[in-house]
C-alpha cells in the first residue's frame, strides 16, 4: 500500500467531510493510506492514535499570532515526525499552513518523494484583510499575513502538485505565480445521504423554530465581523412576516452572536431570529430539510470569492433551495444544477429571491450535484492524477 503523509493545519477532530472520505475511505479503499499529522487543543504533548485506521499524530495548538510561532510549529512538526522517522513515505501532503509547507516541502526533498501543496483559503491574504479592518490585533495580523504569504508562495513555487479548491483561486496563482503544475479539486458532498432519511427529525426542527408554520430560511456557517453576518438580518426584515431566520454555527468574534441578537431586537426581529449555536452534522442536515430554503451571502472581498463554499451545495443534496452571494464556484454549481439564485450583496434581492423559489427541478439538481461533486467522483479525478507521480 502506497503511504501519503497528511500535514494539516486543521485541528482534530476534524469538521471536513471532504478530508475524511476522501482520504480515509476512498483513498484507502485504491492502495493509499494516509498518515495523519494534526494539531490539537485536547493535548499538551505529541502522541501517537488512529483515524478511521489511519495513523494519527496529534501535537498541541499553538496560536498563530504568537511572535514565534513559526519556530515553535517547526520545532513541533520535526518531533511529531520522529515518530514516524523509518517509516516509507510514498509522498508529502500540506494543507494551507507554510509553516507546514516548509517541514514537508524539506522532507519531501530529503526522501525524493512528491511534495502537494493544498490550498483552500486564501489564509494569509485574510490575516492582511484582517489588519487593513482592524478586525484582532493590526501588526501581528499584518506580520502573519506578510510572513506567511512570502513563504505559501516561495513552496507553492516549488511544489510538484498545487491543488487549489475553486476555479478562480487556480487562476489567482497560476497568473500571479507562473504556476504551470495544478489540480483543481473544489468541495463536494456526499452523494450516498438519502434527504428523506432526516424528515423526521426536521419535523421536531420545524415544532422548535417555527410553530406555527413559518417558512424558515437557514444560515449555516461562521459569525464574524469579517463576513458581516449582520447582513443576515437585514434580509431578514425586508422578508414577510411568516419567515423566520435560523442561524446555526460557530461565532468567531467572541460575544458577536449577543451583538447581532441585540441588533435584532432594536430592529423588531428578536422574535424571527433563532440562534441555534454549533450544530452536528446531522442535525445540519435535518435542519435543512426543515427549511423553505437556505442563504448563503458572502461580502465581496478579494478572499471570499476565491472560497468553495459548501453549503450552499449541501442545501442542494438535501433537495432544498439556495441563494447564493456571487461566488464563483456557487455561481457555477447554481447555473449548473438549477437549485437557486444568485444575487449580489444586496438585501432586497436576496429578500425576493428567497420568496421566487417555487417549482425549482430539485430533484434533477441534486441528480446533477451528485454528478459532479460527490466526494467519490472527487476522489477518484484525485487519485487518476495522484497515480501519475505516487
Amino acid at each position: 500500500m502506497k503511504k501519503l503523509l497528511f500535514l494539516s493545519g486543521e485541528e482534530f477532530p476534524n469538521p471536513y467531510l471532504s478530508l475524511d472520505l476522501i482520504f480515509n475511505h476512498y483513498l484507502r479503499a485504491k492502495g493509499i493510506q494516509t498518515l495523519w499529522v494534526m494539531p490539537s487543543r485536547k493535548t499538551r504533548k505529541i502522541y501517537t492514535s488512529t483515524w478511521k485506521e489511519n495513523p494519527l499524530i496529534l501535537f498541541p495548538k499553538i496560536s498563530s499570532l504568537h511572535p514565534l510561532y513559526p519556530l515553535r510549529l517547526r520545532s513541533l512538526l520535526q518531533r511529531a515526525l520522529n515518530q514516524i522517522s523509518g517509516e516509507h513515505l510514498d509522498g508529502v501532503w500540506v494543507r494551507d499552513n507554510p509553516v507546514m509547507a516548509w517541514v514537508g516541502y524539506k522532507l519531501a526533498r530529503e526522501r525524493k518523494i512528491p511534495f502537494f501543496y493544498r490550498i483552500s483559503h486564501l489564509k494569509e491574504e485574510e490575516s492582511l484583510l484582517y489588519s487593513r479592518m482592524g478586525l484582532g490585533p493590526r501588526l501581528p495580523n499584518w506580520l502573519r499575513g506578510k510572513t506567511g504569504r512570502l513563504m505559501r508562495d516561495f513552496f507553492l513555487k516549488r511544489a510538484d502538485l498545487v491543488i487549489p479548491i475553486s476555479s478562480k483561486m487556480e487562476h489567482y496563482f497560476r497568473k500571479r505565480l507562473n504556476l504551470n503544475s495544478t489540480f483543481l479539486l473544489p468541495e463536494g458532498v456526499d452523494g450516498g445521504i438519502n434527504p428523506e432519511d432526516y424528515d423526521s427529525a426536521a419535523h421536531r426542527w420545524k415544532g422548535k423554530i417555527a410553530p406555527g408554520g413559518e417558512r424558515i430560511v437557514s444560515y449555516i456557517g461562521v459569525l464574524s465581523r469579517f463576513r458581516r453576518s449582520e447582513f443576515l438580518l437585514e434580509v431578514l426584515s425586508l422578508l414577510p412576516r411568516n419567515y423566520v431566520l435560523a442561524i446555526a454555527g460557530w461565532e468567531r468574534d467572541p460575544g458577536y452572536t449577543e451583538k447581532l441578537l441585540n441588533r435584532a431586537r432594536r430592529m423588531g426581529l428578536d422574535g424571527r431570529v433563532k440562534f441555534l449555536g454549533f450544530l452536528p452534522r446531522e442535525e445540519v442536515y435535518a435542519l435543512i430539510r426543515a427549511s423553505w430554503a437556505g442563504i448563503s451571502p458572502f461580502p465581496p472581498n478579494p478572499v471570499l470569492v476565491h472560497n468553495s463554499p459548501i453549503k450552499p451545495m449541501e442545501f442542494i443534496m438535501m433537495k432544498r433551495p439556495v441563494v447564493s452571494s456571487q461566488v464563483p464556484d456557487s455561481e457555477e454549481i447554481i447555473r449548473k444544477t438549477g437549485g437557486g439564485s444568485v444575487c449580489p450583496w444586496d438585501p432586497r434581492c436576496f429578500s425576493e429571491a428567497l420568496q421566487g423559489l417555487e417549482g425549482l427541478p430539485l430533484d434533477k439538481a441534486r441528480e446533477v450535484l451528485v454528478e459532479e461533486r460527490d466526494l467519490g467522483v472527487l476522489a477518484e479525478k484525485l487519485y487518476r492524477r495522484l497515480s501519475l507521480v505516487v
